[in-house]
């Protein structure tokens, strides 16, 4: 393998484990969010709320072309997220 490309794929794989933590990170929150919302009756989705964190978000990226892929990453671990906590209240997880 070519070492340039080589090197590309290690910073790739340290990104990688970067985000492997930041996703167990945020998955923890995502448990202590759902306790909140069982206990103040509120609906796992709140579309208001995401729509206002993705064009939050998107505020911050300089790159155009690259915010759609942005905004198909976020609306993709919100899914995860709400899968996840409707799993829980199913007593799947």
């Amino acid at each position: 393998m070519d070492e340039e490309l080589k090197k590309y794929r290690e910073v790739i794989d340290k990104i990688d484990s970067e985000m492997l933590n930041l996703f167990l990170k945020r998955f923890s929150c995502v448990n202590n969010i759902l306790k909140y919302k069982i206990e103040h009756s509120l609906n796992v989705e709140d579309l208001k709320r995401e729509k206002e964190h993705i064009n939050n978000m998107l505020l911050k990226i300089k790159e155009e072309n690259l915010k759609q892929y942005y905004v198909t990453f976020l609306q993709n671990i919100m899914e995860l997220s709400k899968k996840y906590q409707e799993d829980i209240l199913r007593g799947n997880s």
